[in-house]
């Protein structure tokens, strides 16, 4: 049984676009992998490849990055938004891309 793509996270969303050459360096791109710095180059085009996504045409990068915002409890992004470059601190998404320490690692367990 798959997640329906609707369904899909924005982070994984944002990093499976950071994972296809089709998106990255095009739209958005690493600055630093390992410590999971990514920069929307294109961030209109994100919103809206989001907002198609979740059916919702009125998407916009602001809306995209407040979105980003509320996700920091559970997931996401710590960054200046407006320079269009943003940190992940998924510490699941971190482990999975090789980005955390043995002592963050232990920390989220």
């Amino acid at each position: 049984m798959g997640v329906s793509v609707k369904s899909q996270h924005l982070w994984e969303f944002i990093y499976d676009m950071l994972n296809n050459p089709a998106y990255n360096p095009q739209v958005l791109k690493w600055e630093n992998q390992a410590d999971g710095v990514f920069r929307f180059i294109n961030s209109e085009s994100v919103a809206n490849l989001w907002g198609t996504l979740k059916s919702n045409e009125n998407m916009t990068y602001e809306k995209l990055s407040r979105a980003m915002r509320y996700v920091v409890g559970d997931v996401c992004v710590t960054s200046d938004l407006r320079s269009y470059v943003v940190r992940i601190i998924n510490c699941y998404l971190m482990k999975y891309i090789g980005g955390l320490g043995k002592e963050e690692s232990s920390t989220f367990g």
